[in-house]
């Protein structure tokens, strides 16, 4: 009998081990699937830059250089202008 509530002893103390190793699996997978959320988000905004870098870029290249030193000019001034170049380029 006495081996029969060791046994039952060890196995309650197993089974609670168990069940507290699995909340901190539980908690690192909800840390990791929030880590990959995030690296996926900054994936996406990098790849927006880099298309917003390479339209500015392709306008840049159709600008005659008087007129991309001018461009420069502003944007170093105000870099929030970007986005307003290709109207710049209709325009003139």
């Amino acid at each position: 009998m006495v081996d029969v509530e060791r046994q039952k002893t060890e196995t309650t103390v197993l089974l609670e081990r168990g069940y507290r190793q699995q909340q901190i699996a539980d908690e690192l997978l909800a840390d990791a699937d929030a880590a990959r959320d995030m690296a996926r988000k900054a994936v996406a905004k990098a790849e927006q830059t880099l298309r917003e870098a390479n339209e500015t870029l392709r306008t840049l290249r159709g600008l005659p250089r008087g007129r991309i030193q001018c461009c420069l000019s502003v944007v170093a001034a105000d870099p929030g202008v970007v986005g307003s170049i290709r109207s710049w380029q209709i325009q003139w």
